[in-house]
């Protein structure tokens, strides 16, 4: 294997820290010749340079005897079918023995291999079991909610393994099957292209798993607050992800989901406003700068999975603490929005009650944050609003003060 110690030296000028993931250590002569003992160490040492020797994965073990899932089953899925699971090290203790023996390749003396392999052992990081289960996780949410970056996998697959393409506009449907994990993938690749059930059942298996692995990379990012290299064919997933993530933040769907609420909560709203309404400026300034309006943003972006009955009854103590405001021509609603209208995002078409998943929540900078929605509405919002002249002297008198 070529090492590129260059592009190692050239990222610890550019950034902050480097992490490293090693392939069994056989990148340890090299940066032994580069670096020496001391100088590895004290890489190592300073944080600078971060050495992870671990494997992860996902794995499709729908087809694999044996296993208890399958044992519980009582046979092996079917050609189509699949289940997902991490995959990781079994016996760590003796994947590092084992990895350590690249140490004994490196140019030094053989006191020095043995004092470098006791300085490297506790010195080497594994990677967080939550970011490689976290990731199958994901992968399957996408899967059985039909995301479009399923498709998108599938037809990198099969363009990359076949040549042939099988167009642009989804052609799958996911079945859940009864035991808990287990789902099938129904295309109409087969007889589009021509493919035999095996090649399909693989084509489609490669692109999961590809999914799944990117969705693993993504919680390592989190896991490690580093931004991670990708394989040229995860770049276009990636992205993919990525465009459908930014969809979440759509100005158009965030306004329709807050006036659902107001709505629903039986609060002012601000489509069309009553003639003579009035806006305190100096209120709606600082309102937007308040945690409850942060936190407020962050809850809307999840609020499609809440169904009217639920967002009703966490409103309804404000409701019934704001009955002066509501039952004033401010309380008249821009608009009713049914269940039906609920969840639409631009790149997947109407959805009811979107689940977005952990990779995804991350890739918004942890948008879906605590929400404290029911303090912002209850006590903030209608502060915005002048009900009359002698409120409006008092708001200018305030601004004075201040």
């Amino acid at each position: 294997m070529d090492v590129d110690v260059g592009a190692l030296v050239r990222r610890l000028i550019l950034f902050e820290r480097c992490t490293v993931e090693s392939i069994r250590l056989i990148e340890i002569p090299a940066l032994v010749a580069a670096f020496g003992v001391d100088g590895l160490l004290e890489l190592l040492d300073s944080g600078a340079v971060r050495l992870i020797c671990d494997a992860m994965t996902a794995g499709q073990i729908g087809q694999t005897a044996g296993l208890r899932a399958t044992v519980k089953r009582g046979a092996p899925l079917p050609l189509g079918s699949y289940r997902l699971t991490p995959i990781g090290i079994a016996d760590r203790r003796a994947f590092l023995h084992s990895a350590l023996q690249e140490v004994h390749k490196a140019n030094i003396s053989f006191r020095a291999v043995k004092s470098l392999k006791a300085a490297l052992a506790p010195r080497l990081l594994e990677y967080p079991p939550s970011a490689v289960e976290a990731g199958v996780r994901d992968a399957e949410l996408e899967i059985r909610q039909q995301n479009p970056v399923v498709w998108s996998a599938i037809r990198a697959a099969v363009r990359r393994e076949t040549g042939l393409d099988p167009g642009s506009d989804p052609e799958f449907r996911v079945n859940s099957l009864g035991q808990e994990g287990d789902f099938r993938i129904v295309t109409t690749m087969g007889a589009t292209l021509g493919l035999p059930p095996d090649q399909e059942h693989g084509l489609v298996e490669s692109a999961i798993l590809a999914l799944a692995g990117l969705d693993q990379r993504i919680h390592l990012m989190e896991s490690f607050g580093a931004v991670s290299g990708f394989r040229d064919d995860q770049a276009a997933l990636f992205e993919q992800k990525l465009s459908f993530a930014l969809s979440l933040l759509d100005p158009t769907s965030q306004e329709r989901r807050f006036d659902r609420v107001v709505t629903l909560a039986g609060l002012p709203g601000l489509e069309a406003l009553p003639p003579g309404t009035r806006i305190d400026v100096h209120r709606l300034l600082r309102l937007r700068e308040s945690g409850e309006c942060r936190e407020l943003r962050a809850w809307l972006r999840g609020v499609d999975s809440e169904t009217d009955a639920r967002i009703d009854a966490r409103f309804g103590g404000v409701r019934d603490e704001l009955a002066a405001v509501t039952h004033s021509p401010l309380g008249r609603t821009v608009r009713f929005l049914t269940a039906t209208g609920v969840g639409f995002v631009p790149i997947v078409g109407p959805l009811i009650g979107i689940v977005v998943s952990a990779a995804d929540t991350f890739l918004l900078d942890r948008v879906l944050g605590k929400p404290g929605p029911a303090a912002f509405l209850g006590r903030h919002y209608p502060s915005i609003f002048l009900k009359n002249e002698t409120e409006a002297s008092v708001a200018a008198e305030d601004r004075g003060k201040s």
